[in-house]
């Protein structure tokens, strides 16, 4: 074809491929096309996408306009309806801002329920009332086609967050007078057990240097208990807390084993004074913030602490005083590599003075009968930091494992006490009221396992058996023993 009417074009192609087309009034214009190997429908979109024509096929009929005519025509031949969502994970407000400007102007609207409180503090004159009754829920009012594309975008937005399980260990390294900067990482790192690097992949650690001065962060690739054996030769090494924790992600965790001491704090103003109770925490603190990476890398913000502290009154003043040895950073590790931080120093000066009574306080010749010992004691706090994210489904399946393995220690630990307990005491009596109902002697059954219930009354099994007998149980069937029994 050359410099044919475009209208007569398409018509003709459409003639020879049996096609319903609509034209616009506002295809107008020449064309000049070769067209080989093409069918006639496809050639039929080689001419009209050239001019910049936009297509549309609905319900068997091609249209074919400017880009505002087709979507005009969109809105024409769809239906407005409505959808209601309800986000398991995300917060509806935040939902509702994503998809806002995915909303047809003059046409889409949002409406969302009001949002839960935030905290669980304690308020006695305020139970929640209906706040909590319903989970959050976004109302959305547009053409269906939109509210599809919606759809598709509230599936892959709304989805679970992951959890990161978190294991911490806080060590205290007492050093002596050679160890004047702290452990050094340098002796530690040529164990053959024991490896350390910087970064997330070192290649080579022969020329890592790890100085004595300052704070150390490093990568454990080894064994956490023989790491803790080879500090032992070092210092004394003691292990002062190995908190746990499961956290979601993004979320802030903080574990205090320790104590919090309470201070009262007074504000003056012109005309008037206020008093407020604030607290002091001191002890092993440990504040993290975990950010899962779509590659498996999970970064942290960490804060350990290790403080000491009292409150003292001072001019009828409370007075806070604290010492503290603490650390704030943002790291990235792999998923279940231990992290170390070292060069938290800290040092504690000890005096100790005896005398003789009445003559250690004599002038001139009292200082023979008085002895005064000073004890200087400097330790390296370390902290050892180990993320694992945590695979939802098989988490259950690692809780049931884990009571499990606490139930038969349990047990062991029952088995190895003295055998007058009332645990042992209520088996024993299970025992012969199992073995009266097996003769027929129901009554001295059931004598046995009201006797067994006493000495324990969270032995379910004698419970069942004493209300079976008793006439109390749903149903008047001879109980069932489990096999052995």
């Amino acid at each position: 074809m050359r410099d044919a009417d475009i209208r007569d074009a398409v018509h003709a192609l459409a003639k020879l491929a049996r096609l319903n087309v609509v034209l616009s009034s506002s295809v107008q214009g020449k064309v000049t096309v070769s067209l080989n190997g093409l069918t006639p429908r496809d050639a039929i979109f080689a001419v009209l996408r050239v001019p910049g024509f936009v297509l549309q096929e609905h319900a068997g009929v091609i249209y074919v306009g400017t880009e505002q005519e087709i979507q005009n025509l969109g809105y024409i031949t769809d239906q407005i309806a409505t959808r209601i969502y309800r986000p398991n994970y995300t917060p509806a407000k935040e939902l509702e801002a994503l998809i806002k400007p995915l909303l047809t102007p003059q046409i889409g609207l949002t409406t969302i329920s009001t949002a839960a409180e935030n905290g669980i503090a304690p308020d006695p004159s305020n139970a929640g009332g209906d706040k909590y009754a319903g989970t959050d829920v976004l109302i959305v009012r547009d053409y269906q086609r939109v509210l599809d594309e919606i759809d598709r975008i509230v599936k892959e937005v709304d989805v679970r967050p992951a959890q990161v399980a978190i294991e911490a260990m806080i060590l205290s390294v007492n050093l002596d007078d050679e160890d004047q900067f702290g452990v050094s990482f340098e002796l530690l790192r040529n164990r053959g057990y024991i490896k350390f690097g910087w970064g997330l992949v070192p290649k080579s650690l022969n020329d890592v240097k790890f100085d004595n001065n300052g704070m150390k962060l490093a990568f454990l690739d080894g064994s956490i208990g023989a790491f803790i054996n080879a500090l032992e030769s070092v210092g004394d090494t003691n292990v002062i807390a190995t908190p746990r924790l499961l956290v979601l992600n993004k979320h802030r965790a903080e574990i205090l084993i320790g104590k919090e001491l309470g201070y009262i704090s007074t504000t003056f103003t012109e005309t008037s004074s206020s008093q407020t109770v604030d607290f002091l925490k001191v002890g092993a603190q440990l504040v993290i913030r975990p950010f899962i990476s779509n590659d498996g890398l999970i970064r942290m913000e960490v804060h350990p602490e290790l403080s000491t502290g009292s409150v003292q009154i001072t001019n009828n003043f409370t007075v806070p005083n604290k010492d503290t040895t603490q650390v704030t950073t943002n790291i990235m590790v792999p998923n279940g590599v231990t992290v170390v931080i070292g060069g938290l120093m800290r040092e504690d000066l000890e005096t100790t003075a005896s005398q003789v009574p009445f003559l250690g306080k004599l002038p001139l010749i009292g200082a023979a009968f008085r002895n005064k010992t000073e004890t200087t004691r400097k330790q390296e706090i370390i902290v050892l930091i180990t993320p694992y994210i945590v695979d939802d489904y098989h988490l259950a399946a690692d809780g049931a494992v884990a009571r499990s393995s606490w139930e038969r220690r349990q047990e062991v630990a029952g088995e190895q006490m003295s055998g007058w307990n009332k645990q042992n005491a209520a088996e024993h009596f299970l025992e012969k009221a199992k073995t009266a109902y097996a003769e027929g002697r129901c009554n001295a059954a059931r004598q046995w396992a009201e006797m067994a219930v006493q000495f324990d009354p969270s032995n379910m099994e004698a419970i069942a058996l004493r209300d079976q007998l008793s006439g109390v149980a749903p149903n008047n069937r001879r109980p069932v023993f489990p096999a052995g029994n």
